[in-house]
Parts: structure tokens; sequence; C-alpha cells
């Protein structure tokens, strides 16, 4: 046998053991709850086509494309099994609540009807329906499946990385919160305050920029006579947050550096006006924060932020200023 002969009958025998070892699968349209009957029949026609490329699988698509019939039911998708001699058939079903999509694709032994393998998985918006479709089918009766209900996995994934985000998202928001230095003794009030921020959340993790101003205005009695103190900061911060788990709603742990600008007026009033006094502070210098905190609604167009941090002001190597800070933050998904 010449070369060129050999080479034809290996691709020849490959084909037909790749051929031979496909399990065909009958896929009649999907059911779909809360939405028209094309979205099922597309939903089963993209299906088939993901299972094919995939190559595990012969899909044996239905040929009833009416959209003015009901899909098949159980009993009846198992018939058309039968008649088309496939070992196994599924059963999609679509439910869409508001804007969420639920999908879920059953396995069945057509011999038997019994469940061979099932997944499910959920997504915000019609344009995501191909993406769930291909990870399931390219999944159909192996071990990998979605992970608990409400992950951020079930949305997208590649065949790469399993992402964290349904896509990357930019948002804008705002912040308030309190900043309570502890390590002086003058400065120890708490600080309120606000501010606006912006954030580009990566998949794995989420980069935020922030501009807060924070101030508190007290009495204060030293033991001789009474004043008031006015402490306010003006922050510029980036921050690096990496949630902890794939959830809509997590825990997360956060890092940030940036600069700030502190004004402090101590005003002293004395029993005698004359002897009055005043002392001012103006300083700046890098501020350090870290901590965690707990998101809530991730993959939603507005997500809530509560953060728990401790920081450090630094004016120098040997002056170095320590407190808290508790915040709550809302992004709004746009810019």
């Amino acid at each position: 046998m010449t070369k060129k002969g050999v080479i034809f009958f290996a691709i020849f025998f490959v084909s037909g053991m790749k051929l031979f070892s496909q399990e065909k699968v009958y896929v009649p349209n999907f059911t779909c709850e809360g939405c028209d009957k094309q979205t099922g029949y597309s939903a089963a026609f993209l299906f088939a086509d993901f299972m094919k490329e995939k190559g595990f699988f012969e899909p044996i698509l239905t040929q009833r494309r009416d959209t003015t019939v009901n899909p098949e039911s159980f009993n009846e998708a198992r018939e058309s099994a039968e008649l088309v001699s496939t070992k196994y058939f599924v059963i999609g079903r679509f439910v869409k609540l508001e804007s969420i999509f639920y999908i879920k694709i059953t396995l069945y032994a057509t011999s038997s009807g019994l469940q061979f393998w099932s997944d499910s998985k959920q997504c915000n918006s019609v344009e995501d329906i191909p993406i769930v479709l291909k990870n399931i089918a390219f999944n159909v009766a192996s071990e990998e499946k979605t992970s608990q209900p409400g992950s951020l996995e079930m949305v997208s994934m590649t065949d790469a990385q399993k992402i964290n985000r349904i896509r990357t998202n930019k948002s804008f928001g705002f912040i308030i919160g309190t900043m309570v230095p502890m390590s002086e003794k003058k400065m120890n009030h708490i600080n309120t305050g606000f501010g606006g921020l912006m954030s580009f959340d990566a998949r794995n993790f989420i980069f935020e920029a922030s501009a807060e101003v924070y101030f508190a205005k007290d009495s204060l009695y030293d033991g001789y006579s009474y004043g008031d103190i006015n402490n306010r900061y003006y922050n510029l911060s980036i921050n690096t947050i990496y949630p902890l788990n794939t959830t809509n709603s997590a825990p997360f742990v956060c890092l940030g550096s940036g600069f700030s600008y502190r004004e402090s007026e101590v005003n002293y009033y004395p029993v005698a006006p004359q002897m009055g006094e005043t002392d001012k502070f103006y300083d700046h210098g890098l501020l350090i924060n870290g901590g965690g905190g707990y998101m809530l609604k991730r993959n939603s167009d507005a997500t809530l932020f509560i953060y728990a941090r401790a920081y450090m002001f630094m004016q120098d190597f040997d002056k170095i200023a320590y407190g808290a800070m508790l915040n709550f933050a809302l992004h709004i998904e746009g810019w």
C-alpha cells in the first residue's frame, strides 16, 4: 500500500470510529414559560447545533417547526425518540421571571424513561442564552455541572476559564460612611462623610476609584478650658476588591491606597477670653486601607457594598496615624 493510501485509510478509520462511537440524542422543541414559543424552538436548534459541534453525541432535531403547536410532552418526546431509534432524548425547559431566564435541560434514557443527566443555569438577557446553551451542550453527560443556585458561573463560562461576572461591567456610584481616627487624642472623634466613585468589574477582581470627604465637629474639654474641634479629611483612593466566591451576593476582601489631605482646627475658650487660643493642623500623606465586607446583587444593575476597613495615614515614616472606616457604597451600572 502506498503512503497516500495509508494516510487515507487512517483518516477514514479514525473518522469511522468517531461516527460509530457517537450516541444519538433526540432533541424536541423546548418549552418556554413566560416567553414565546419561538424562543424555545430556536433554543432547541442552537442546543442541537452545539452538541453536534462538540462531537460526543449525534443530535436528531425534531421536525416540528410550527410555532403555533405546543412542544412535545415527555411521553411524546420519548415516543419520537423510539421512532428515530435514539438511545437518549432531552427535555429542555425555559422559565422567564421578570428579566431572568431559568434554563434546565435533562437527558433521559429512551428505553427506560429514567433521568440520565441534568443541568440548570440562569441568565439575565436573551443575548446570554446562546452562551448558556453552549456551556450545557458541551457538558452533556459529563460530571461538570452548574454550581449552587444564584452562582454567577451559571451565566457565561468560557472553555478556558469560569468567569465570576456575567460580563465585565463599568459602574459609577456614591459612598457614605464614617472615619474614626484612633491614634491621636485630639482627632479621635467620629467623622462622617460622603463621596463619589467609579468602578470596573473585571470578573475575578473589582477595581474602584473614589473621592471622599469626611468631617466632624465636637466639643472639647481638657480640664481647664472648653473648646471645639473641627476635622476634615479629603481622600482620593484606588481600591481592589476580591470576591471570595462567585455567588450573586458574596463576602469580599479589599485593599487600597491613595492620598489624603487633612485639616484640623481646635478652638479653646477659657474663662478669660483673652487667653483663648487656636491650634490648626494642615497635613497630607499616603492613605492605606484594608479589610473586607459584603456585596449584594452583583449581577444586577445596582450593587450594594458594605465595607469595614482599617486604615493608616502616613505623613512620614515616623508619623503614622491609624483608625477604622465603615462605609456603604452603591455601584450603578453605566459610564
